[in-house]
C-alpha cells in the first residue's frame, strides 16, 4: 500500500511538473512571435538548456518555426532565418554538451562505460568512421541529442569530425521548422496536431 501511494504521488508531481514546464515554454514561445528580434537570440540560449535538461530538440524547433511565422507572417522569410538560426543553435549546444562528456566528466564516465563492451566497440567505430556515424545519427529525430552529444565527447573521436557531422542536422532543421510554419496554434504542437495557418489555406 505504501509503494502503490508513492507511485501515485511520483506520477502526480511528475504531471504538475510537466505541465509548469509546458506553460513556460509557451509562454518563452510567445513572447518570442511577438519579439523576434530578441527572440532569436533568446532561442540560441533556449537550446542550450532544453539540450541539458533533455528537453526534445525536436520540439524546440517546431515551437521555432510556429513563432517566427506568427513573428514574420511569411513563411519564406521564417524558413530563411528559422533554418540557420535553429541549425547554428543546435551545434553551439552540442558543443557544449561535447566538451562537457570530454573534459568536465570524462573520468566518472569511463568508469561507468568501462563495465559495459558495448561502450568500448562504439568508441572504436566513432574513431575509424565517426564522421559518418554521427552524421547519421544527426538526421535521426529519435535520437536524444543530449545525451549523444555528451556521450560522444567521452570516445575518442576527434572534435574535428564531431563538427563536421553537423551537416546531417539540416533535413531535419528544414522539416521541423516548416512543420512549424503550419501550426495555427501552438498548442497543436503539445496535442500532436497541425493544422494549416489559415493564410496558408
Amino acid at each position: 500500500m505504501t509503494l502503490l501511494l508513492s507511485v501515485v504521488c511520483a506520477a502526480a508531481f511528475t504531471v504538475l511538473e510537466f505541465e509548469e514546464i509546458m506553460k513556460a515554454f509557451l509562454d518563452f514561445i510567445h513572447w518570442v512571435a511577438k519579439h523576434p528580434r530578441y527572440g532569436e537570440l533568446a532561442i540560441m540560449g533556449a537550446y542550450i538548456v532544453a539540450e541539458t535538461l533533455f528537453f526534445p530538440r525536436s520540439v524546440l524547433t517546431v515551437a521555432t518555426g510556429y513563432a517566427l511565422r506568427k513573428a514574420y507572417g511569411n513563411s519564406d522569410k521564417t524558413l530563411l532565418i528559422g533554418i540557420p538560426l535553429v541549425s547554428f543553435a543546435g551545434s553551439v549546444a552540442s558543443v557544449i554538451h561535447f566538451g562537457m562528456g570530454r573534459y568536465i566528466f570524462r573520468e566518472t564516465a569511463k568508469a561507468i562505460c568501462a563495465r559495459y563492451p558495448i561502450f568500448k566497440a562504439l568508441d572504436k567505430a566513432l574513431v575509424t568512421d565517426g564522421f559518418i556515424l554521427m552524421t547519421l545519427l544527426h538526421m535521426s529525430p529519435m535520437v536524444p541529442f543530449s545525451i549523444l552529444n555528451f556521450c560522444v565527447g567521452m570516445s575518442a573521436m576527434s572534435f574535428s569530425d564531431f563538427c563536421l557531422s553537423f551537416v546531417g542536422v539540416i533535413p531535419g532543421s528544414i522539416v521541423f521548422v516548416l512543420i512549424g510554419t503550419t501550426l495555427s496554434d501552438i498548442t497543436d504542437l503539445i496535442n500532436g496536431k497541425s493544422t494549416l495557418n489559415k493564410k496558408d489555406q
